[in-house]
């Protein structure tokens, strides 16, 4: 299982690093336009765009996870990021997150 390396919900920008369990580094930013995930530059490759999801397709993954009797508390941030942490690699993500987004 991966690791939070870092989590803010601030207003304008929520994000959260998170290495997977393969070594990864990958960065999740909620803004106005939607999700994008990242990979960090490591020595094995540059900084690249995994995924950039419409905050419509955001919306339905996380509706979709959260149980109606308790989504109180429960941020969007919170929510992705518990589903990014569960995956091993970044293709793995990527295809993931272009699944849910797709159903």
């Amino acid at each position: 299982m991966g690791v939070i390396v870092s989590f803010d919900e601030s207003f304008l920008t929520p994000n959260s690093e998170v290495v997977l369990s393969s070594g990864e580094h990958v960065i999740l930013s909620l803004d106005r336009k939607g999700l994008e995930i990242k990979v960090l530059a490591s020595p094995q490759g540059k900084e690249r765009v995994l995924v950039h999801l419409t905050p419509d397709s955001v919306a339905k993954i996380c509706t979709g996870l959260w149980d109606n009797r308790d989504s109180s508390g429960k941020s969007p941030l919170r929510t992705l990021v518990s589903i990014a942490k569960r995956i091993p690699n970044a293709e793995k993500l990527k295809a993931a997150f272009k699944a849910a987004a797709a159903e």
